[in-house]
């Protein structure tokens, strides 16, 4: 999917910046393949961010990563070739960060979607340390 085009889901609109991510407890990873300039490669820097829901105009949540590493991830659903980033998910409100996690994402350009998380931390929003996501199935 380019960034151009727009995809309406149950979280929202899947196109960058789009203002219903603010308003959606999880658009993080759901909503992370919208942010990717495509296509992906090692050493590449993903950085994106959008704000944080509830809070005042400038609190922000924050992914920084880079592709560590082109890979096939083994899925319930099958087998897929994915990019794997690595980076922190942090949280800031009125200039002051207020948490921020560990991620490795996994995005699968087959399926034009995140296929694996991992999240480790203590984030403001989640009472979770740790939060694991696959895919099982495309169609």
């Amino acid at each position: 999917m380019t960034p151009s085009r727009a995809l309406v889901v149950g979280l929202g609109v899947f196109a960058p910046n789009h203002p219903s991510h603010a308003n959606t407890r999880f658009p993080g990873f759901f909503m992370y393949a919208a942010y990717l300039d495509l296509p992906l490669q090692v050493g590449q820097k993903v950085e994106f961010g959008w704000h944080w829901q509830g809070k005042s105009p400038g609190s922000m949540k924050r992914f920084q990563g880079i592709v560590t590493a082109m890979e096939d991830v083994q899925l319930p659903g099958g087998v897929l070739a994915a990019a794997r980033i690595e980076g922190t998910l942090t949280y800031h409100e009125d200039g002051q960060f207020r948490g921020g996690a560990r991620e490795t994402i996994w995005f699968a350009p087959k399926v034009g979607q995140v296929v694996r998380i991992l999240r480790e931390g203590r984030v403001p929003d989640e009472n979770l340390n740790r939060i694991s996501a696959e895919l099982v199935e495309y169609r």
